[in-house]
């Protein structure tokens, strides 16, 4: 199971040029005190991946998001997720996920997630699940 999970990380992380950084990111850029069926944080929810529009796939496509109020996310295909954190700066998503650190560049286009991972060679369309 370990050797499976060592394998989803990878795939998840081949070409993010993440840091390395085990540092964990904490909230998001939420209001704690709403009601959590609404969010003025646009990433909350399931998103996946259908296209990489820029980059080699690595078996990317079909993979999910899931940011949560609380600044927690999972990631993964099928039964098998790893989970992590992130924090909103502006148009920069900084995630930890599966120990590693990186900065990802996001924006919407027609309801649809934009995800540029910087430092890497990536980048992935993605729709609300």
């Amino acid at each position: 199971m370990r050797l499976i999970l060592a394998g989803l990380v990878l795939v998840l992380m081949a070409g993010c040029g993440g840091s390395g950084e085990s540092e964990p990111a904490t909230g998001g850029d939420t209001d704690s005190g709403g009601d959590a069926a609404v969010s003025d944080n646009p990433l909350v929810g399931r998103w996946e991946v259908v296209e990489v529009i820029e980059g080699p796939d690595y078996s990317n496509t079909g993979t999910f998001y899931e940011f949560k109020e609380d600044g927690s996310m999972s990631a993964g295909q099928g039964v098998m997720s790893i989970e992590g954190t992130y924090i909103v700066i502006g148009d920069t998503l900084r995630i930890v996920l599966g120990g590693v650190s990186m900065d990802i560049l996001h924006s919407f286009d027609d309801g649809n997630l934009i995800y540029d991972i910087v430092n890497g060679d990536q980048t992935f369309l993605m729709e609300p699940r």
